[in-house]
Parts: C-alpha cells; sequence; structure tokens
C-alpha cells in the first residue's frame, strides 16, 4: 500500500472513519459523496499530494497545519462536511495550490494573510462558514483568481480593494446586499444577505 499512488472511492455509500496515513506515494485521493466520519489525520499530507478530493462527506474535527507539508497539491476540496476551527497560516505554504473549496463547513476566526501567497490560485470558495474579521488584502496579490466565495460568513468592512486590479472574476460573492451589508463590495458579481433571523438568504447580482 505504500506504494500506492492514486486512491478512488466516489459516491459510494463508504460508512466509517478515514484513517488514511503512512501513504508517502499518494497523489491522488478522491472520496467524495459517502458518509465518511471522524476526522482528516495529519499523516495524509506529504510533500507528493496534489489532490485531495472528500467533499460531501460527515468528516469532523479541523484542518491541520500539517497541510502546509503538501508543497505540491494543487486542489483541496473539503466542501459540505463539518469541519470547525481556523483556517491555518501554513496552508500558504502548498504553493501550487489552484483550488481550494472548502464551502459549507463551520470553519471560524479570521483569514491567514498568507493565503495571498498561493500565487497560482484560481477558485477560492469559502461559503457558508462563520468566517469573520476583514479580508486580508493580500488577496488582491492572486492574479489568477477567477472565482471568490465569500458569502454567508461574518467578515466586514470593504472588499473594494479587490476591485482596483480588475481581477478576471468569473464569480465574485460576498454578503454585500440589503440595507445594512455586512461588507461593501463594488465589484462582486453577486451579493448576498446574510442575516440571522432571515429563513433563508437572499441574494442579488450586482
Amino acid at each position: 500500500m505504500q506504494s500506492l499512488e492514486t486512491l478512488s472511492v466516489e459516491r459510494n455509500s463508504l460508512t466509517g472513519s478515514f484513517p488514511i496515513e503512512g501513504l508517502v506515494s499518494l497523489q491522488v485521493l478522491k472520496a467524495r459523496e459517502n458518509k465518511f466520519t471522524g476526522t482528516i489525520s495529519k499523516g495524509l499530507f506529504t510533500p507528493n499530494l496534489t489532490e485531495v478530493d472528500l467533499s460531501r462527506n460527515e468528516i469532523s474535527g479541523t484542518l491541520s497545519e500539517s497541510v502546509g507539508k503538501s508543497v505540491s497539491l494543487e486542489v483541496l476540496d473539503l466542501s459540505a462536511n463539518r469541519i470547525a476551527g481556523t483556517l491555518p497560516p501554513e496552508v500558504g505554504r502548498s504553493s501550487e495550490l489552484r483550488k481550494l473549496k472548502l464551502t459549507g463547513n463551520g470553519f471560524v476566526g479570521s483569514l491567514p494573510t498568507e493565503l495571498g501567497d498561493l500565487a497560482k490560485m484560481e477558485t477560492l470558495e469559502l461559503a457558508k462558514n462563520l468566517f469573520s474579521g476583514s479580508v486580508p488584502p493580500s488577496l488582491v496579490r492572486l492574479a489568477s483568481l477567477s472565482t471568490l466565495e465569500l458569502s454567508e460568513n461574518d467578515f466586514e468592512g470593504s472588499l473594494d480593494f479587490m476591485c482596483i486590479n480588475e481581477l478576471p472574476f468569473k464569480l465574485f460573492t460576498s454578503d454585500c446586499y440589503g440595507e445594512k451589508p455586512e461588507v461593501i463590495c463594488e465589484c462582486c458579481t453577486l451579493c448576498c444577505s446574510d442575516v440571522a433571523d432571515q429563513d433563508k438568504i437572499v441574494c442579488h447580482q450586482h
């Protein structure tokens, strides 16, 4: 098993914890749309890893700072799980990252400024979490960014610094809609109203 390079078990009804560890040659892990529980092992993140898709499971716990050891990682999709805690600044060491998808979890706290070090980032999906504070201006350095989803969080302040360089956004969402928007964003393509006492989220094309 230590020589295994690709593990694909997508779209099954697999259950139980997901104790992937010790697979030092693993490059691609695809296990989306199962019923895996438990936490993500620190040992998953090795230098050879290039793609991880664990989306649409029931994984909990936190994202370990060991993610920074995966210096070849290009895609990390953990969306639609139950992962909590903060986004570790060590993620900025995964310099090959093109897609980071964390939508639909329970991440909290501020975004690390180190996200701005991910120069190859194209897709950054952080919607439907509990992130808070100001979005770091370092994100303006992501010249290849085309999708940035920040809506349905607790961010505050202005995102207009992202409008200066005319980044080629196909989709840019935030909570910038309503009488009292949480953030200001003149170049968002979709503005949402994330109000706690609403029955549903209302979004409006900007």
